[in-house]
């Protein structure tokens, strides 16, 4: 008995890493697919033919029974419990391998076998973005800026996982471009590109539809919408609604006798489409004359009832009027 005990540690203790048992086999496979043979390890077949140690081989998984895998007991052929799906089982120190020894007896000796499963990918799964629909805000002045995207998910790995993006459906006129960079083999960086200026009052919405495409044969592909909203930026300037503005005031008019209304647009929004109005005039008709800021209303400042104030106030003056739009 000592000497079939030395035997087997001499045997164990030169046992190289290149004598754990490696098998793969494909996910979604129907249960009872073969997947190994425990009886083609060098240990085993060392003990099958050690005349000294009698007895009948007898396989079994070391420790609780995979509910993936089972392994028949005299012959050592591991085959599939049931259909495994890589993305949902429980996997072991690496991503997709099963880490497992497998006992084998004979007689009263017994011997671990290392034994590793690795679990192949099929493309099963299509890229998948959380949202249906991204919202996104752009200012109208922002050409060149890049605007980050929130990436696909695959459940896939390798080749199979998500490979590619692109732009296939679009109402831009080819204003937005997508950059796609990918730092590592498994993560990707995409960003919106603003590479046409845009113009809010011409467009003030875009929408496009990307694409995330896996590198499967048939490729699996998943979609989102980009919802573009156009910010206003302070880019035009107020227009008045006539080139000049004529207006006449009667001698003995009383101070604020409505002369005439000034009006003009901007076609930004909000506070920057909104108009304030201001008065220029010579030094000498300082006085004579207001305008409203905000509604554009000139009115007399004086009584224009003698000397230089009724003539100024008769004579039809070309007053300056300036107006800003407020940022």
């Amino acid at each position: 008995m000592a000497r079939m005990l030395l035997w087997l540690v001499s045997l164990l203790t030169f046992c190289k890493a290149s004598d754990v048992m490696k098998f793969q086999v494909f996910e979604e496979l129907e249960a009872d697919t073969f997947v190994g043979d425990i009886s083609e390890s060098s240990i085993v077949k060392a003990m099958a033919t050690n005349d000294n140690i009698k007895g009948e081989l007898r396989y079994e998984f070391q420790g609780s029974l995979q509910t993936s895998f089972g392994i028949d007991e005299s012959t050592g052929v591991i085959r599939t419990a049931a259909k495994i799906d890589r993305e949902n089982v429980s996997l072991g120190l690496v991503r997709d391998t099963f880490q497992i020894l497998v006992q084998v007896s004979k007689g009263v000796m017994k011997a671990a076998i290392p034994t590793e499963i690795k679990i192949l990918d099929i493309n099963d799964n299509s890229p998948i973005f959380k949202e249906d629909i991204e919202n996104i805000s752009v200012k109208e002045s922002a050409l060149g800026a890049e605007l980050p995207i929130t990436v696909a998910e695959d459940s896939d790995i390798g080749n199979n996982s998500v490979q590619s993006y692109e732009i296939v459906d679009r109402n831009d006129g080819g204003v937005f471009d997508l950059k796609v960079s990918r730092p590592t083999s498994e993560i990707f960086q995409v960003k919106l590109v603003v590479s046409k200026r845009l113009d809010r009052e011409i467009n003030d919405s875009y929408y496009l539809v990307i694409e995330a495409r896996d590198g499967g044969s048939p490729p699996r592909v998943g979609r989102k919408g980009l919802s573009i909203t156009v910010l206003d930026s302070n880019d035009h300037f107020p227009k008045f609604s006539k080139d000049r503005y004529v207006g006449e005031v009667r001698e003995n008019s009383r101070v604020g006798t409505f002369v005439l209304n000034v009006t003009a647009t901007d076609k930004d929004i909000g506070t920057n489409g909104e108009v304030v109005y201001s008065l220029q005039v010579p030094p000498r008709y300082k006085d004579l004359f207001t305008l409203d800021a905000r509604t554009g209303e000139l009115r007399t400042n004086v009584h224009c009832d003698e000397g230089i104030r009724i003539l100024d106030c008769t004579a039809g003056l070309d007053l300056a009027i300036s107006l800003y739009g407020l940022i």
